[in-house]
């Protein structure tokens, strides 16, 4: 009988009379109480097998309640299933004033038999989990008659008692995500009707017992997150009935050759653990596998065929280790996989002759995979059709020898290809662009050469291109303009020569474009303004010239901007301006002239200024506070003039390069410049004394080569303690040589050549200076004298 949502008064009739009716019939109890209800009707509900969804309040007035009622009170089918989502609600005393002020629950261990260690005096739900505090009493193993302990996400701490060996009717018990430790007790191999068994994200710190081989009725068993060490026991081959082993995550180090009963086993998650030496063989016998996971480990050796031929295979990840296999392995007529992660760490078999067929002709019309490796170092032809469904290779991170695998341009339905670190040589093969499907290609990091054939404008349907770090030359393709949809193109650290198409500019959707490091020339087309979605561009390392164009305004959404190392002329455009989310500014070693355009100091979010090595003239900018953000700046090697004496510099500077300039006067206060490292202010014509603030964070410090004068003053420096460069050389500063020059524990190099100071140096210094294998420090001067 059920008593289920029943309105509150006939509740409240029904408790008050369960003593005159057969309350022994009473076997499920599930209410969804509205009010405070006494708990003494309960004792005599001696047949109650559930107790389970009590939405709100169950108290006790008195002091018979509940919890306190001793197991016998039951009889032998007391409590055969308690649902226990146990949430905070579940207090003790004192009595709530507020329903949102919950304690959680202290549960003290007892050597009694009631439930008091089980249950708090007053019971309280509001669909969360009730947060027990405390160990596991040993007095649980009094349930008998216990089918299910859902005890998952609570505070539990402390040693799992060995009495759960004793609910040998448990058919679930789950400790997920409490803070129990130690072993595994051996007696859990008595529950030898338990089907599911979770411990993940527990403290167990130990092994896996030997009597976990007793629970043939397992189905599911989740010791995932839990610190568990040492080998598998073999005796786990005799889980026939498990359907799914969650290990993942842990330090276990062995891996019997035991599955091969576990014909039912459908999800196998080994990975980031310490696994060694090859995989178990007996899985291909577990012919329902459908997920297997063993990527993160050291497993060594061939993957046995047996594998791949598994019927019912979907997702396979063995990267990062270091396994071997034959291509020729991966597809046969059985395998349709949906994702095959082999790549970083999992090489093809070195010793297959060149030509050998990947897949066969109805296994290529199945294959679905993310992630393939294969292995056609010579890049010899493709037997299979390739009419199937649209399909990703990666064989990124493999020694794959020889030029792009020739196969590749016949899957007309590939959609990804990434190859990127794999040593590939020889030219990108012209028949690239039959893949009018495919939208990632990534060849970076290899050896390619040749030149980028007119044929890619075929991949009408690319929206990422890195071809970065090969040896690609000639000039960009015209074709490439073809390619409407591409928002990424990396095309970085080749060698690629000649001026860039004007057509690139019909590539309107182009959100990164980075063609650095490489040797091409000329002026930027006008068309490039058309890159209104561009968030990056890099055209630093080129021997790009003339202006830069006005149509860079254009850019209101780039947050990187690198024309740095170029041959770029002229006045600095005032439309950059405009780009207010820039975030970094690299226009250093070029040929520009004229003055800093003062619309880039208002670029509020500039947190990188590099304008070095360049002509730019005119008076040093005085007003820096809307730079912010700005932490790197450097407009050092120019002919800037004026004083720093009224500069307002940006409030959290960690570099400032102002060398090379012609700027005169005092050095500025410093008192702005505590978080700033390097501080680089050399051939200049400062004059005037040095400041005494300090400045605790200063690592490189330059003043060389200027006018300064007067002593070192000992209080600047005393806070120094960072302080690894420190060039004073070829000033007028005069007295003694302040003590905080005694041995600094991180001072590499020192320079107070050119001055007119007085005194010895410490003993460590001539030390330093006797010794090769130190870098040097330049006080030869100070030693002659």
């Amino acid at each position: 009988m059920h008593l289920l949502d029943l309105p509150i008064e006939v509740l409240q009739l029904i408790f008050l009379q369960l003593d005159s009716f057969k309350t022994g019939r009473y076997r499920r109890v599930c209410c969804s109480f509205n009010t405070v209800l006494t708990a003494h009707p309960f004792s005599n509900l001696i047949g109650l097998v559930h107790i389970g969804h009590i939405h709100n309040n169950v108290t006790n007035a008195h002091s018979d309640v509940f919890c306190f009622v001793a197991p016998a009170s039951f009889g032998k089918d007391f409590f055969t299933r308690i649902q226990t989502e146990l949430s905070k609600n579940y207090q003790s005393e004192p009595r709530l004033e507020t329903p949102n002020d919950f304690p959680v629950l202290p549960l003290k261990p007892s050597n009694s038999s009631s439930l008091l260690e089980c249950f708090p005096s007053e019971v309280s739900r509001r669909n969360e989990r009730f947060q027990l505090v405390g160990p596991l009493p040993s007095t649980i193993g009094c349930l008998k008659q216990l089918t299910t302990l859902e005890l998952k996400g609570n505070k539990l701490f402390g040693p799992i008692p060995r009495s759960l060996g004793d609910l040998t009717r448990l058919t679930n018990l789950n400790l997920k995500g409490n803070r129990v430790t130690g072993p595994i007790p051996s007696e859990l191999g008595n529950l030898v009707n338990l089907r599911n068994l979770n411990l993940a994200c527990t403290c167990l710190d130990e092994t896996i017992p030997d009597s976990i081989g007793n629970l043939v009725n397992l189905e599911v068993l989740d010791m995932s997150y839990a610190r568990l060490s040492g080998s598998i026991p073999a005796s786990i081959g005799n889980l026939v009935n498990l359907v799914e082993l969650n290990l993942r995550y842990n330090q276990l180090s062995g891996l019997p050759d035991a599955f091969g009963g576990m014909t039912k086993l459908q999800k196998l998650s080994l990975e980031s653990n310490r696994f060694t030496g090859p995989l178990p063989v007996s899985l291909g016998q577990c012919l329902q596998l459908t997920i297997f996971e063993g990527h993160g480990n050291n497993f060594k050796g061939p993957v046995h065929e047996s594998i791949f031929r598994l019927p019912l295979l979907r997702h396979l990840r063995l990267e990062e280790n270091s396994l071997t296999w034959e291509s020729s392995s991966i597809c046969t007529q059985h395998v349709r996989m949906e994702t095959i992660q082999l790549a970083n760490g999992v090489n093809p078999d070195s010793d297959r002759e060149s030509g050998t067929t990947i897949c066969s002709s109805s296994a290529s019309r199945d294959l679905q995979s993310e992630n393939i490796v294969s292995n056609q170092p010579n890049g010899e032809s493709f037997d299979g059709t390739t009419d199937g469904p649209a399909l990703s290779v990666d064989l990124s991170q493999n020694e794959l020898s020889g030029g792009i695998p020739h196969f590749i341009t016949t899957l007309t339905n590939l959609q990804g290809l990434t190859l990127w670190g794999s040593k590939l040589k020889g030219p990108l093969p012209t028949e690239i662009g039959r893949l009018t499907k495919l939208e990632t290609l990534r060849l970076a990091q290899n050896q390619i050469s040749g030149e980028i054939p007119e044929s890619i404008s075929g991949l009408v349907a690319l929206k990422s291109l890195n071809l970065g770090q090969n040896v690609l030359i000639g000039r960009i393709p015209n074709s490439i303009s073809s390619l409407v949809n591409l928002k990424y193109l990396t095309l970085h650290d080749n060698k690629l020569s000649g001026p860039l198409p004007t057509e690139m500019g019909l590539l309107s959707s182009l959100e990164i474009l980075d063609i650095s490091h490489n040797q091409l020339c000329g002026e930027i087309p006008e068309s490039f303004g058309n890159f209104t979605r561009l968030f990056t561009l890099r055209l630093n390392h080129n021997c790009f010239s003339g202006e830069i164009p006005e149509s860079f305004g254009n850019f209101t959404v780039l947050y990187t901007l690198d024309l740095s190392h170029n041959c770029f002329s002229g006045e600095i455009p005032k439309s950059i301006g405009k780009l207010r989310d820039l975030s970094t500014l690299y226009l250093g070693h070029n040929q520009l002239s004229g003055e800093i355009p003062p619309v880039i100091f208002m670029l509020s979010n500039l947190s990188v200024l590099q304008l070095n090595n360049n002509n730019l003239v005119g008076p040093f900018h005085q007003d820096f506070s809307s730079l912010f953000q700005c932490e790197w700046f450097d407009v050092s090697h120019n002919q800037l003039t004026g004083s720093l004496q009224n500069t307002i510099f940006p409030p959290h500077l960690n570099l400032l390069k102002l060398s090379h300039n012609q700027l005169s006067g005092p050095l500025p206060k410093l008192e702005d410049w505590m978080y700033i490292e390097t501080l680089h202010l050399d051939h200049n014509q400062f004059s005037g004394r040095l400041p005494t603030q300090d400045l605790y964070a200063l690592e490189r410090l330059n003043l060389s080569h200027n006018q300064l004068s007067g002593p070192i003053p000992a209080s600047m420096f005393g806070s120094m303690k960072q302080m690894k460069m420190l060039d004073l050389s070829s000033n007028q500063f005069s007295g003694l040589i302040p003590e905080f020059l005694e041995c600094p524990r991180l001072l590499k190099l020192l320079d107070l050549s050119g001055n007119h100071l007085e005194g010895n140096l410490p003993d460590c210094f001539r030390t330093r200076s006797a010794n090769k294998s130190m870098i040097p420090l330049r006080w030869e001067r100070m030693e002659t004298s």
